[in-house]
């Protein structure tokens, strides 16, 4: 079951990461008046007596400079120890430009920005690895036969 939140109750940064999951651009510092009225023209209404909001982890950023191999044991935001994967989502010139990827696991939402070196839960890095899509390409008598890409581009980041 997914963890929630009250939307009243929510910090301006939850609510920032719920329109980001949404696939809203958040552009320049929007207030949380601005955040709300775009999730109004999708059909949210947070300002609706108990309306709730999905609690979603983030991907730690990872220091650069410092020695840290690709992959440690860190604790998550539930406080349980799990082996992360320090990787890099590419950014895209087409649908997601440089937005973060939002991943959900077990009903649990992850966020995990572009472009940036990030320490990422495993289980994430798996879902990642399996989200795929058929790519067919064009040839002189029709369509090739599909071939299997990543719908989020991603590496191992060599930190340190």
């Amino acid at each position: 079951m997914p963890q929630t939140k009250l939307a009243a109750e929510a910090t301006n940064e939850e609510i920032l990461d719920f329109v980001q999951m949404m696939n809203i651009e958040v552009k320049g510092n929007w207030g949380r008046p601005k955040m709300i009225e775009s999730l109004k023209l999708i059909g949210i209404d947070l300002e609706q007596e108990g309306a709730e909001i999905p609690i979603i982890e983030k991907a730690q950023p990872a220091e650069p400079g410092a020695a840290h191999k690709s992959i440690k044991m860190m604790k998550t935001s539930s406080g349980r120890e799990e082996l992360h994967h320090c990787i890099v989502v590419a950014t895209s010139e087409g649908e997601g430009g440089d937005r973060p990827v939002c991943l959900r696991v077990n009903g649990v939402n992850f966020l995990v920005p572009r472009g940036k070196p990030s320490w990422v839960p495993e289980r994430y890095v798996e879902a990642l690895d399996h989200a795929v899509k058929a790519v067919y390409d064009a040839t002189d008598n029709g369509l090739s036969e599909p071939r299997m890409v990543h719908n989020y581009p991603f590496s191992l980041a060599a930190v340190g």
